[in-house]
């Protein structure tokens, strides 16, 4: 459910994956994805965990909720691995300054829209041609800045549950639309 929302344009998997029916069968259905296998000890839990610790300067994950066993370990100190070799740099204890903090994302939070909703929908992508024209996307994307396109796209693809929380971002944008000049400054 989740590659069909998120839609990735490269996935990292370990070579133990590659043979495996289920998730070729799930891949299968994403032709669009780049699939890349990596050896099993890129996804070492305990290398993981302690380039979290690095990236964070901590002792522990426990400020982030996490224990050295939680699922989410693994994934988040590959891909910080990950973007570290691929980032050309020379120095081993090199961090990522924009990395501040981890937030653990569940499903619960949002409205689940299984992908045959969300095509017939037409959020991103029109049932035409597969273009953004025609469609939710298209017709509230007033954004100027790609960090803005990606807020929006992501507010489309995870729609809150939370009252309280779909209450506080109309109000925020409410704002915005009653004092134009402040949307202004913000903009430039």
């Amino acid at each position: 459910k989740e590659l069909g929302r998120v839609v990735p344009r490269e996935l990292i998997l370990p070579v133990s994956l590659q043979r495996d029916e289920e998730v070729n069968f799930v891949l299968n259905q994403f032709p669009n994805i780049s699939v890349d296998y990596e050896q099993e000890w890129f996804f070492s839990r305990e290398n993981s965990y302690k380039c979290l610790l690095k990236q964070f300067g901590t002792n522990s994950l426990h400020s982030f909720s996490l224990t050295e066993e939680s699922p989410e370990v693994i994934p988040a100190g590959f891909l910080l691995d990950h973007l570290s070799k691929t980032a050309n740099t020379q120095n081993p204890n090199f961090i990522f300054p924009q990395v501040t903090t981890l937030k653990i994302y569940s499903d619960s939070e949002f409205v689940i829209i299984d992908d045959s909703s969300r095509r017939n929908l037409e959020i991103l992508w029109n049932l035409k041609d597969g273009s953004s024209q025609y469609t939710l996307l298209e017709t509230v994307q007033n954004t100027q800045t790609a960090m803005g396109s990606r807020l929006l796209r992501n507010w489309l693809l995870y729609p809150l549950k939370d009252a309280k929380k779909i209450v506080l971002r109309q109000e925020r944008i409410q704002s915005f639309v009653q004092n134009k000049s402040v949307l202004e400054e913000v903009r430039t």
